[in-house]
């Protein structure tokens, strides 16, 4: 059974385990979910063909379209 899934199952049953156990359990899913998230992302960049997460957009998008400022006329000027 993987590591994931058996954390998943033990928190399954809150009633075998103390308290000091059910926090070292949920905080060890929580670190191999996490670690999961970075494996894959880090797979994805090296191969090439990486979705970026949504804070990642979100910033690029404002660097590429940044709103214009109240001191730069937005108007076209006649040629």
């Amino acid at each position: 059974m993987k590591a994931k899934k058996a954390l998943r199952k033990a928190l399954e049953q809150p009633w075998l385990y103390n308290e000091e156990e059910l926090s070292h359990l949920k905080k060890a899913l929580n670190d191999a979910e996490e670690m999961g998230v970075q494996e894959l992302w880090h797979r994805r960049t090296t191969q090439g063909f990486s979705n970026y997460p949504q804070e990642l957009l979100q910033e690029k998008k404002t660097y590429s379209n940044p709103e214009p400022s109240e001191n730069v006329p937005t108007e076209r000027l006649p040629l």
